[in-house]
């Protein structure tokens, strides 16, 4: 992690410092799970396999001229589910 020098005057430096915190937190419990349960995969792997799974939006318009979406996701490939299945256990 590369920490730069922080100017006094920044009125978001504890904000960005307690975001940045927590994301690191947040990627190295992910990985510690995973490594837990045999999955070694560094985080630019753990994000192209999670970048497979979409989200499609259908808009369609009703009689009444009203419209409506739908969210659907794409079926998630096996590495997909194994990360969400370990990522996530308690």
């Amino acid at each position: 992690m590369v920490l730069k020098a922080v100017d006094k005057k920044d009125k978001n430096t504890g904000k960005n410092l307690y975001l940045a915190i927590l994301t690191y937190t947040l990627v190295n419990t992910i990985r510690y799970r995973l490594k837990m349960n045999g999955i070694h995969h560094d985080w630019k792997n753990i994000v192209r396999l999670m970048n497979t799974q979409k989200v499609e939006t259908v808009t369609m318009k009703q009689r009444d001229g009203k419209q409506v979406y739908i969210r659907v996701c794409s079926k998630h490939t096996i590495g997909v589910q194994e990360i969400y299945t370990y990522s996530y256990e308690v």
